[in-house]
């Protein structure tokens, strides 16, 4: 070591060998795998095959072993890996465990043990606990994130109770979704940019549960209209209901907000007269911040077939890749209307 700190490396690595020789421990091996990976490469990968065959390795050089060797042989590390961890049963060995697995993208590994450890009431911290259910979340497994429902609510941060409240959605369980909602706002650290879909989504699930006016004070606490656009499309099927909600939604909004959804409303009623006045009274500049003029266009042409009002529109869009003209024809090619387009 003092060989090393001078950065004489040829000294080091002759005593580094003296050392094994005489002594050959699994620290040794592992702390001269280390010497010569950081300053005098290359790095013999024996060197960890052996530290791991002396008997009595401790906890922590089986572990460092298996970092190392998930490097260059993945099988052998998931190997040491899980003998740690059968032997010590605890998060430290877990957790490297849980690295090797994610090295070698065995997802389905990590989620059955932490699933597991959960099940057999294995002392499991709140972050495991969170990485379990975004695992669930970002591969669609909604029903296992309500099956740990309970320890949801027990984790009690922002990120778990987010999964929860929109797998319960995604799965209609409305009941969960609101009181994950609930949650949500009594921690009150929601990030910034999630609150208006929030919002939205929140609203979505009062109304889907029946209960339209807690529904309607959420829906005009959210500014993430495209959204609501997307979930009026979805309640079309019950046209009172759904133009009773667009017309007390419209009534806590200013102007532009409220004729949007208004006119949307009616769009999906099939009033094409009143969809079409409302939506040209939504200004150009409201559309273009909130991003829906292509959206607006399209509702137009879909409405009456107001092919001047819709080009007036797309003309209008900051993405020109696609013109005003080739957007027009596109949607009458795809209403089986080929002569128009």
């Amino acid at each position: 070591e003092a060989y090393r700190t001078e950065e004489n490396y040829i000294e080091a690595d002759k005593f580094y060998k003296l050392t094994l020789k005489d002594n050959p421990k699994a620290g040794y091996f592992i702390s001269y795998y280390i010497f010569q990976k950081n300053f005098y490469p290359p790095a013999d990968n024996k060197l960890l095959y052996k530290a791991i065959e002396i008997p009595g390795i401790s906890r922590e050089y089986m572990l460092t072993a298996a970092e190392f060797l998930s490097e260059v042989d993945v099988e052998k590390s998931t190997e040491v890996a899980e003998a740690a961890y059968t032997k010590y049963k605890d998060e430290y060995s877990l957790k490297m465990l849980l690295t090797v697995y994610e090295k070698s993208k065995n997802f389905v590994a990590i989620k059955q043990l932490l699933q597991r450890r959960i099940d057999e009431s294995e002392i499991l911290s709140n972050p495991l606990k969170t990485y379990l259910i975004r695992n669930y979340f970002f591969s669609a497994e909604y029903e296992k994130i309500l099956a740990n429902t309970e320890m949801c609510f027990s984790v009690n941060n922002n990120d778990i109770l987010r999964y929860l409240f929109f797998a319960a959605i995604e799965t209609q369980n409305y009941e969960v979704a609101i009181s994950a909602g609930k949650a949500i706002e009594i921690l009150g650290d929601l990030p910034e940019e999630l609150v208006s879909p929030f919002n939205a989504y929140f609203g979505d699930a009062y109304y889907s549960a029946g209960l339209d006016d807690k529904a309607v004070k959420y829906f005009a606490m959210s500014t993430t209209y495209d959204v609501i656009l997307e979930l009026l499309r979805k309640y079309a099927g019950e046209r009172d209901r759904m133009d009773k909600l667009a017309h007390n939604i419209s009534e806590l909004l200013e102007d532009d907000p409220g004729n949007l959804i208004q006119g949307f409303s009616s769009y999906l009623q099939k009033d094409a007269k009143n969809a079409e006045q409302m939506l040209t009274k939504v200004s150009l500049d409201f559309l273009k911040v909130h991003n829906l003029v292509r959206e607006v266009a399209i509702t137009h042409l879909d409405n009456s077939g107001n092919i001047e009002l819709a080009t007036q529109l797309l003309e209008e869009v900051e993405d020109k890749s696609v013109s005003a003209d080739q957007t027009i024809a596109l949607f009458f090619y795809n209403s089986g209307e080929d002569k128009i387009a």
